[in-house]
């Protein structure tokens, strides 16, 4: 082993104390401080025996004002039940909401005295017999609050039965035969604890006698060897002084080179954000270099973790702290505390503190505050997430939107795009023109747009027939100059719009226009003709008027049937009623109707309307509806009606009646018979049948299936005309 040399404060003690004459002197010296000792372990004694006897009169003083504090409690706890008694039968006998109030009030002070009493009592039996009088009590209380919910719901006879099911005497008598037993047991305990004190006191007291009569013998003694050591001490002590100015001398030179190296160790732990510390085996703090925890150092040394930091943090602290004196290896963690509301992070490294010969005496270890490092990373994953979220909500909007976001630089090279275009991905667009993605035609469009943008700076914006992957398409595309901090341009940014829906809704509508457009010029031309043909047939202006007006109300129901069907065609049956509505009341009795549910398309309807109109006119006038006992039978349906053609299937409506005056074929034709023999059929490419048997006129229209349609199935698309 290689031995250190001895500095100079070492030979200059060693000077001191090598004289020949410093033998007498030392020997009187460890003489006098072995009686000292001895003085000072009797001395000792008594003073430990005062303080038992203070500590045990303290017991006493405490126990009495225990059991006081404890008996003011079981008062006040029978006083509360005595209330909650006399506040039953005043809630049940008066009905002042007052008293309901009271009785109330009662059954909440029950439970104070019986939470001072769990603090109060220590002793095993005591709590045993405290926890039966809790659960007397609160099953009482529990039981009185049934009646008080009675009373409140106004049930008070309700409560009087509850009140006489409950067995008061047996309950009262059980609570106050437990708390007086309560009441024994507890001065029973305190007279043994003062028995048990004051025995502990008298035999303190003895001790501490015999102690300070030994302490007034050896300082007899010590006084006789004190003056023998005093002579001896001066003889050296003129010697010593020369040795301890010399000793001061290095002292304030080696301190002022400690305090040196000490500020500049302060500084650079300051500078670092660092706090250093020593603890003991007990982990008890014995030095810290500056405030923390948002305490003082004087706060911090002499106390452990567990005395300055909350149950979680030490949680994390001392199993580390220990596992270090344990194994003897450093470790690192981190904690956070909250310090002044704001939370701090802390990582500290440690590592055991030993002694000359290696054994682990303590720890040393550093304290690093994390705060600002651990705000910069939470916001920056704060940021993040923000900016993430941000991203998504961005591209649900444009998908639900149907819109692509795309930039290119300033040679109009694809940079990004946010989601598929007409079938292709993003990457298929990236580092390519519009020249190498689209066809020539839109290509050219779109460059010439964008170089616009580009040199003018100022946005466009456009719609293009993008014949695609997917099929043909129209998008709308808005550009923007994309710039940077100096506003120099950079780039296009971009957005494209599907707005092939858009297109189809104005062509479509363009398209009903034209066809109701049509739809009029042939209304028009029906009510011409109609007028035309009424006034050739007509005899006056009046008959004309009656006769004209009737046709034009027929064609107004099968119109009415239409427009409330959003012109989508009209069921059978209902224009069946509604040219019938003048004999609604024998629809089902004289009039029978037969058939299926099937739909007319609008121009199928219109015509059959004013056919079904000529027919119940003439028949009011002529047939069957003239006599009262006349029948008219009206059908329709599918039939296979053509031999040579196979599995077509033509609809077919007819008008049947009967039990009225005798039939004879007429001999002059007017409107109506042209209406239902030539201009319906025409109009609907048809064939019809007329009979004027005597028993009966019949009328029979077959059409093809396609002026029909299932209930169910869904509108054509309407005609489009030229004209």
């Amino acid at each position: 082993m290689i031995e250190r040399a001895p500095t100079d404060l070492e030979r200059s003690r060693a000077a001191a104390h090598s004289t020949p004459e410093s033998a007498p002197a030392d020997q009187a010296f460890r003489q006098g401080w072995l009686l000292a000792i001895l003085s000072a372990a009797f001395l000792v004694a008594a003073v430990v025996a005062a303080v038992l006897a203070v500590l045990n009169t303290d017991r006493i003083v405490t126990v009495n004002m225990r059991a006081a504090q404890v008996r003011e409690s079981v008062f006040r706890l029978e006083s509360a039940y005595s209330d909650i008694l006399a506040g039953e039968y005043a809630a049940l006998l008066s009905d002042d909401p007052a008293a309901v109030d009271r009785f109330r009030n009662a059954l909440e002070a029950v439970t104070p005295p019986l939470e001072r009493l769990r603090e109060l009592v220590m002793d095993q039996n005591q709590r045993e017999r405290l926890g039966r009088i809790e659960q007397l009590v609160h099953g009482r209380v529990t039981e009185i609050r049934s009646v008080l919910a009675l009373i409140e719901a106004g049930r008070r006879d309700e409560a009087r039965d509850r009140i006489r099911s409950l067995g008061d005497a047996a309950d009262q008598a059980a609570i106050r035969a437990s708390l007086a037993d309560f009441r024994d047991r507890n001065r029973l305990v305190l007279a043994q604890s003062e028995h048990g004190y004051r025995s502990a006191a008298r035999i303190q007291m003895i001790v501490g006698g015999v102690a300070a009569f030994a302490i007034l013998l050896f300082g007899l003694q010590q006084l006789l060897s004190t003056y023998r050591f005093l002579r001896q001490e001066a003889d050296s002590r003129s010697r010593l002084s020369a040795a301890n100015e010399r000793l001061e001398r290095e002292v304030a030179a080696r301190t002022a080179e400690l305090a040196g190296a000490v500020q500049r160790f302060e500084v650079a732990l300051r500078a670092a954000n660092v706090i250093v510390f020593t603890q003991d085996r007990n982990r008890v703090f014995t030095w810290i270099s500056s405030d923390v925890f948002g305490l003082p150092s004087g706060r911090v040394i002499g106390f452990k973790e567990e005395d300055l930091l909350p149950p979680d943090v030490c949680a994390i602290i001392i199993p580390a702290k220990e596992a270090i004196l344990s194994s003897g290896t450093a470790r690192d963690y981190q904690y956070s505390v909250e310090i002044e509301g704001r939370p701090r992070w802390f990582r500290v490294k440690a590592e055991p503190l030993a002694d000359a010969n290696g054994r682990t005496i303590g720890l040393i270890g550093a304290i690093i505050d994390l705060t600002s490092e651990k705000a910069t990373q939470d916001q920056l994953a704060r940021v993040t997430d923000e900016l993430r979220d941000t991203l998504q909500r961005f591209q649900v909007a444009l998908k639900g939107a149907d819109i692509t976001v795309f930039a290119q630089d300033a040679k109009l090279l694809y940079t990004w795009v946010s989601r598929e275009l007409d079938g292709r991905s993003p990457a298929d667009f990236v580092g390519r023109t519009d020249a190498e993605v689209f066809k020539p035609e839109l290509a050219r469009r779109l460059t010439e747009m964008k170089t616009a943008v580009l040199t003018a700076g100022e946005p466009a914006s456009g719609e293009f027939r993008v014949e695609g992957v997917s099929g043909e398409n129209w998008q709308l595309v808005r550009v923007e100059p994309r710039r940077d901090s100096s506003g120099a341009i950079l780039g296009i940014l971009g957005a494209s719009v599907d707005v092939t829906d858009r297109r189809t809704r104005e062509t479509h509508n363009r398209i009903l226009l034209r066809e109701l457009t049509h739809r009029t010029k042939n209304l028009l031309a029906v009510v011409q003709a109609m007028a035309r043909q009424t006034l050739t047939t007509s005899v006056s202006a009046r008959d004309f008027e009656s006769r004209f007006s009737g046709r034009l109300q027929g064609l107004a129901s099968s119109l009415d049937i239409l427009v409330n069907e959003n012109w989508q065609g009209a069921a059978v049956v209902d224009l069946v009623q509604s040219q019938l509505t003048f004999w609604k009341d024998i629809i089902g009795t004289r009039i029978r109707l037969h058939g299926a549910d099937v739909r007319l398309e609008p121009e199928a309807a219109q015509n059959i309307g004013l056919a079904l109109h000529e027919l119940s006119t003439n028949s009011a006038k002529y047939g069957a509806l003239s006599v009262p006992g006349g029948l008219i039978d009206i059908a329709w349906g599918f039939e296979q009606t053509d031999p040579a053609q196979p599995g077509e299937a033509r609809f077919s409506l007819s008008w049947r009646e009967s039990n009225g005056p005798r039939v004879e074929p007429p001999r002059h034709k007017g409107f109506g018979h042209a209406v239902i023999e030539r201009l319906v059929p025409r109009a609907l490419n048809a064939r019809a049948q007329l009979d004027y048997a005597p028993a009966g006129f019949s009328w029979r229209l077959d059409m093809p299936s396609s002026y029909t349609r299932a209930p169910d199935a869904e509108p054509r698309e309407p005609k489009v005309w030229a004209g």
